[in-house]
């Protein structure tokens, strides 16, 4: 059985949002490598924990991803969205974009 992590990493890796991971197997795969472990997804259910990694996706083949990601966090935490948890989400997705620096500096 896959866990919401494993399921999450397996949508990124095969449902890249981004034309570039779509087409950038080598990002692809460091963006997996630095979320796997990393917490992203703990504490989200998995429709929370899917439209994490979509946004991941999208934001990822972006010059100013972490900054996106940033701001979609800001945007949860203010109530303009709808999930099961906003507080794990805002933590998630504000993690997220510390991922999306450490993919950007490699």
């Amino acid at each position: 059985m896959y866990t919401v992590e494993d399921r999450a990493l397996l949508r990124i890796t095969h449902l890249p949002a981004s034309n570039r991971l779509a087409d950038d197997d080598t990002a692809r795969a460091r963006l997996v490598e630095l979320l796997a472990g990393s917490g992203v997804f703990d504490n989200l259910s998995w429709p929370d924990a899917r439209d994490v990694a979509d946004a991941l996706s999208a934001d990822a083949g972006r010059p100013d991803g972490p900054e996106t990601m940033r701001h979609r966090a800001q945007t949860v935490a203010v109530g303009r969205e709808t999930w099961d948890d906003r507080t794990a989400v805002v933590w998630a997705l504000t993690l997220a974009a510390d991922v999306l620096d450490a993919l950007e500096a490699t």
